[in-house]
């Protein structure tokens, strides 16, 4: 099975993808000739889709890719957004679609931040809790409320 990817200045070469995860990306890397050796790359459908390869090392890459699929090598950038949450941002290392502003941000889809506690009028925060579990709904002890509502046996 081979896939064929595309990079730099219309670029494109073909590999074997019936191989484990982390030697198909280390391949990719070295016959593409990235520039820096410690840059981490992932590849994407044309369509802006991460294969997230590099989440499944020891996977074979026939598992998520297609026999002849088209795809796009990316650069993988650490950011760290807010100083708060770190955040993977993939850059297209295909010249043609390196200011595609739609393909970046299909590659990039914004995050929507949750927050996980709500604050008071002091600024203290307090997490939220949900109302009608026990310890007996979440498999812990049961209490007494069992005893009550099981009807007792006569003796004989």
């Amino acid at each position: 099975m081979f896939v064929i990817v595309k990079y730099g200045d219309h670029q494109s070469r073909m590999f074997n993808a019936n191989c484990r995860n982390e030697v198909l990306l280390h391949h990719i890397k070295r016959r593409c000739e990235c520039v820096d050796r410690e840059d981490v790359v992932e590849l994407s459908d044309e369509k802006g889709v991460v294969k997230n390869l590099r989440n499944f090392p020891c996977d074979y890459g026939s598992e998520y890719l297609k026999e002849r699929e088209t795809l796009i090598l990316l650069k993988v950038d650490n950011l760290l957004e807010d100083h708060e949450c770190d955040r993977m941002v993939y850059v297209p290392l295909l010249t043609e679609l390196e200011h595609n502003k739609e393909f970046t941000d299909a590659l990039n889809p914004k995050q929507e931040v949750r927050p996980t506690s709500s604050m008071d009028e002091d600024g203290r925060s307090h997490k939220k809790s949900i109302k009608g579990t026990s310890a007996a709904s979440k498999g812990g002890k049961k209490g007494t409320d069992s005893k009550r509502t099981s009807a007792k046996s006569p003796r004989r």
